[in-house]
C-alpha cells in the first residue's frame, strides 16, 4: 500500500512521467509561489513597503516555506520510485536525489528560512539566498535546462576561452601600469588595482573612475578595448553554436521517438 501511495506521489511530482491535470496544476502552483516569493524578497529591500506591509510579506514566506518543504519531504520520500532498484534500496535512491543537482536546489529553497531561525545571520544575505529558488525554475522551464546542456557540452572551449581572457587581462594590467604609474601614482598605483581598469575597459564598460591621460595610454587603452570586443565574441560564439547544435539533437530525439511510435 505505501509503495502505490509512493508511485502516485511520485507520478504528481515528476512532469515526465505521466501527464496530467494534477501534476500540471502542482507544476503552476510551485511556480507560482517560487516567483510570488522572489517578488517578496525584492519588495523587502523597499524600506516604506518592508514597513508598511510586513506581516503579510511574512506570511507569504511562511506559506511559501512551508509548501516547498513538503515537496522536498514528497521528493525525498518518493525518490526510490525513479530509480529500477530503488525498492529493493529506498535509502540509496533517496540519498542519490539529496546530493544530485535539483536535489540540493531543492534544498537550498528552504535551508535559508530554517538557518535564519537558529543562527543570528544578516538579513541581507538570507534575501540573497532565498533567492536561489529561482533555480528550482529549471525543473519546470525547458530552456533553463537547455542552457545547462549548453555549458556541459561547450565547456571545454569556454575553460579555454576564459583562460586566455584571465591572461590577457593580468598582461593588459601590467602594461597600463607601466604606461600611466608615473602620471596617474594614486589612480594607477599598482597592477591589481590597474586589474579593475582592465575588467571594465575588456568589457567595454568604462564606468570611467580610472582613465589614462598619457599618449600611450590612450593608444594602448583603445587597443584593449576593440580587443576585449572580439574576446567576449568568442565566447558568445560558442554558446550559440552549442544552442544550434543541442536544438538539433532534441529535435532529432523527437522527431525519432515520434516515428517509432509509427505501427
Amino acid at each position: 500500500m505505501i509503495a502505490g501511495y509512493r508511485s502516485k506521489v511520485s507520478a504528481l511530482l515528476e512532469p515526465g512521467q505521466i501527464p496530467s491535470l494534477a501534476n500540471g496544476v502542482i507544476r503552476d502552483l510551485l511556480i507560482l509561489f517560487i516567483l510570488t516569493s522572489v517578488v517578496a524578497v525584492t519588495l523587502e529591500t523597499v524600506e516604506e513597503i518592508a514597513s508598511l506591509y510586513a506581516g503579510p510579506l511574512d506570511v507569504i514566506e511562511l506559506m511559501v516555506v512551508g509548501l516547498l518543504t513538503l515537496e522536498y519531504a514528497l521528493r525525498l520520500w518518493s525518490a526510490p520510485e525513479l530509480e529500477p532498484d530503488g525498492a529493493a534500496r529506498p535509502w540509496r535512491a533517496r540519498f542519490r536525489y539529496a546530493v544530485s543537482t535539483l536535489g540540493i536546489i531543492d534544498l537550498m529553497a528552504i535551508l535559508p528560512f530554517y538557518v535564519g531561525l537558529l543562527l543570528p545571520l544578516s538579513p541581507d544575505w538570507l534575501r540573497l539566498l532565498r533567492l536561489l529558488r529561482l533555480l528550482k525554475l529549471a525543473r519546470y522551464v525547458p530552456a533553463l535546462g537547455l542552457l545547462g546542456a549548453v555549458i556541459r557540452n561547450e565547456r571545454r572551449p569556454l575553460f579555454a576561452t576564459l583562460m586566455v581572457m584571465v591572461v590577457l587581462l593580468f598582461l593588459n594590467s601590467a602594461v597600463m601600469f607601466v604606461l600611466e604609474r608615473q602620471a596617474q601614482p594614486k589612480i594607477f598605483s599598482s597592477i591589481p588595482h590597474t586589474i579593475w581598469w582592465a575588467i571594465v575597459t575588456m568589457a567595454s564598460v568604462g564606468y570611467g573612475d580610472m582613465a589614462p591621460i598619457t599618449l600611450w595610454g590612450r593608444v594602448f587603452g583603445g587597443f584593449v578595448i576593440i580587443l576585449g570586443v572580439a574576446m567576449f565574441a568568442v565566447p558568445t560564439g560558442i554558446l550559440a553554436n552549442g544552442f544550434a547544435a543541442e536544438i538539433r539533437k532534441r529535435d532529432f530525439v523527437v522527431t525519432w521517438q515520434t516515428v517509432a511510435k509509427v505501427p
